[in-house]
């Protein structure tokens, strides 16, 4: 490590230029990042859900539905018809859109001069030019069920167009066209626009928005706080190059192997402005601490590096220890992606602390630590010196809150919904509400059914789960090819009822034949057809899996002819709301055994080891026990939170511990290392937990509600976890006299 230190500390100069270069050349492929907000991308493949939903997009064109609400004082006079018709056609013409139905293009199927006839609902010619006629149509479309609460609301002021997009298609840049197109029609009326495509459309427009307006807030606070801290220029620029250097390469590799930002990794810029400044504040501490030894510049940064090489390195690793155990165990990939390229963020922050940091502190002009270099932390030495003789009320306290926290853990909530990622006055919520309240909800459940569907038996079992997925599940607006051949047989034989024999129902088949709308409910030989209907987007997380978990037992029992398969996304969002949990009960006891283990190892004592656990295990029960009182959710963001934390966190127990061991050596008894390390090791600290917190701070003004509560619930774990650290190691050894 000498030989190094003092590579660097001679060369700065030739440092920074090599650095410089790898940063031109990463910022190159950092500015073609492309972003993915789409969570069916990020979905495992293997899984048979999922394997189900892509499935139900090949055979059934498409497995994404939008939705667009047209609202109208009356939606069938002739001019509100004729702008839903208008709108429909714009639709069909879109590139990426399957399929679009509704009320001016819908199929109706009717008695022609004793036979069926199968053409629009709405005659394009009388339409435009007969108001007796749409008078007409009127009454009977609202005497049918098939029509009413599906494509028309009750009350005859809204209007539905239900799209089914092509999976190939890239959802977002359809739906931004839609959105633009359909604008661009100059329509007065009130059009909202629904279903997870255009929720996906929202939340690539929400990453964006947060890209551009987090980083600067996050870099200004930091700022604050590092000028208050250092009270000098260079304390506060060569931190902020550090992490900005750091990010520019974790975003420019991201973008050379082709990985998507996500609602997720989307903060991995956020996360390195707060996490990665501080093992440059560390090195910019003991360097300022050396410079006030009266040594020169690069004697004074090989030092530096020496000295806080160890515990900045253990640091490092521990919080990459914390972002790796998102790798295992994790559902979606993107939790993947944020572990894997955090780590390398961390990872890189860590290398330039070592190289850049001192490089610059060697170049840039400065006096040794400004004027408050020698200004002791009074905050951490009134704290321990009021705390000492309260020991026994301060384990009691930790005893309580403990207590409390394990007490209020079981009743956390957890979130899978994709509506909850927005705030209650979005835009999209008010849409998605409308749709719920007049068309049954934009949530679409599928149900594969397998088996021979040219027998009547076989409908007569889909029928039969149809009416339960009504009756007993609360599932709206279901449609299949049963409809169809009830409707038809209808017509004919005047009873809405299945056919009694194959052959009836194969003669019904025929006049089908060649039908657009019947591809989205009937596979061509006839072997499989597709269940959809509607949950409320807003159900909560326990009735879904209620639901998901009664219509798997009802399809597992009593049918003989059909196999039944459920997709779609409240299976997917039971699926993941599994995995959040499991995912995050395994990274945090995977992290915790870890950083054990590690710091069993560097410091070559387990007692140690467990003492520097120990604020850390206090501060994630604290963690959840906030989480359960303020009713915050587990969710894809706040899942993050445990290792996170525990990555982050035991970083201050580390340098508290290395250099209290480093005074007691020097002979200093404890009450004396104590305060030499608060002096030193301690004032780094404050400085690192409060410019981490103000980071992670500036995540509450992202626009998506899940960043919100991760940026509160992260900046609040950290300054516990600073807090507990010193005080538990500052006091629990005290009475033991010296470490050795």
């Amino acid at each position: 490590m000498k030989k190094l230190s003092n590579l660097i500390a001679g060369n700065p100069a030739a440092v920074i230029a090599v650095i410089a270069i790898m940063t031109v050349v990463m910022a190159f492929f950092a500015i073609k990042v492309k972003i993915n907000p789409d969570i069916i991308d990020y979905l495992p493949k293997t899984d048979k859900i999922v394997q189900d939903f892509d499935r139900v997009g090949e055979d059934y064109g498409g497995s994404l539905t939008a939705f667009i609400v047209f609202e109208s004082d009356d939606v069938f006079s002739r001019e509100s018809l004729m702008k839903i018709d208008r709108i429909t056609k714009l639709l069909q013409e879109t590139e990426g859109v399957n399929i679009v139905t509704s009320l001016t293009n819908v199929m109706d199927i009717k008695e022609v001069d004793g036979s069926i006839e199968i053409a629009p609902l709405f005659e394009n010619d009388s339409l435009m030019s007969d108001t007796a006629y749409v008078r007409a149509r009127r009454e009977y479309v609202m005497g049918e069920r098939i029509y009413r609460g599906k494509l028309i609301s009750s009350d005859m002021t809204k209007a539905l167009i239900v799209m089914n997009l092509a999976d190939e298609a890239d959802q977002t840049e359809t739906c931004e066209k839609i959105k633009t197109d359909v604008k661009n029609l100059e329509i007065t009326n009130k059009i909202h626009f629904g279903g997870l495509p255009f929720f996906v459309l929202e939340v690539n427009r929400l990453i964006v928005k947060d890209l551009l307006k987090l980083i600067l807030p996050c870099a200004l606070l930091m700022i604050i706080v590092l000028f208050l801290s250092f009270r000098t220029a260079v304390g506060v620029i060569v931190p902020l190059l550090n992490v900005l250097v750091s990010t520019v390469w974790t975003i420019g590799i991201m973008s050379a192997l082709k990985v998507d930002v996500t609602i997720i990794t989307n903060i991995i810029p956020v996360v390195l402005l707060a996490v990665g400044s501080a093992y440059s504040i560390h090195v910019i501490s003991k360097f300022y601490e050396e410079m006030s030894c009266n040594k020169n510049k690069k004697d004074a940064a090989s030092e530096a590096i020496r000295d806080v090489a160890l515990p900045v390195f253990l640091a490092a690793v521990t919080t990459l220890i914390g972002f790796l155990s998102f790798v295992f165990g994790s559902y979606l990939t993107m939790i993947r992606d944020f572990g894997i390229f955090s780590a390398v963020g961390v990872g890189i922050s860590f290398i330039l602390s070592l190289t850049l940091t001192p490089a610059l502190l060697i170049v840039f002009k400065s006096k040794a630590g400004g004027k408050d270099n020698g200004t002791k932390s009074f905050l951490f030495v009134k704290m321990v010196e009021w705390f000492i003789p309260k020991r026994k009320f301060f384990l009691v306290l930790v005893a309580a809150m403990t207590l409390i926290s394990v007490i209020l853990i079981p009743k956390i909530s957890r979130s899978s919904d994709i509506m909850d990622y927005f705030k209650k006055e979005s835009e999209i919520r008010v849409s998605d509400k409308i749709i719920e309240e007049h068309f049954g909800g934009s949530t679409r459940i599928q149900v594969i059914c397998a088996g021979d569907m040219t027998k009547t038996a076989t409908l007569r079992e889909m029928w039969e789960l149809e009416k339960f997925l009504e009756d007993s599940a609360g599932v709206r607006n279901i449609s299949s090819i049963v409809d169809v051949v009830k409707r038809m047989n209808m017509v004919i034989e005047g009873n809405y009822n299945l056919p009694d024999s194959d052959e009836k129902l194969a003669n019904l088949y025929f006049l089908t034949d060649g039908e657009p709308f019947v591809e989205r409910m009937l596979k061509s030989d006839k072997s499989e057809a597709l269940i959809e209907g509607s949950l409320a987007s807003g159900m909560k997380l326990k009735n879904v899996t209620d639901f998901i978990n009664k219509v798997k037992e009802r399809m597992d029992r009593d049918f003989k002819e059909v196999s039944f398969s459920l997709t779609g996304m409240p299976s997917v969002n039971v699926k993941l709301d599994r995995s959040i949990l499991q995912s995050t009960l395994f990274s945090i006891a995977m992290s915790i055994i870890l950083v054990f283990v590690l710091l069993s190892f560097m410091l070559g004592s387990a007692r140690l080891s467990l003492k520097g656990t120990l604020p850390i295990l206090f501060t994630i029960l604290t963690l959840f026990g906030v989480m359960s009182a303020l009713k915050l959710s587990l969710d894809i963001a706040t899942c993050l939170l445990g290792s996170i934390s525990i990555g982050i966190g035991i970083d201050y127990s580390v340098h508290y511990l290395i250099r209290l061991r480093k005074e007691l050596k020097d002979g200093k008894k404890y009450g004396e290392a104590v305060h030499a390390t608060m002096m030193t090791t301690g004032r780094a600290i404050a400085t690192n937990v409060f410019t981490v917190a103000a980071g992670f701070s500036v995540l509450m003004l992202s626009s998506l509600q899940p960043i919100v509560n991760f940026g509160f619930l992260i900046a609040v774990t950290m300054l516990i976890a600073g807090a507990t650290a010193v005080i538990m190691l500052s006091v629990s050894s005290k009475e033991k006299g010296e470490e050795k």
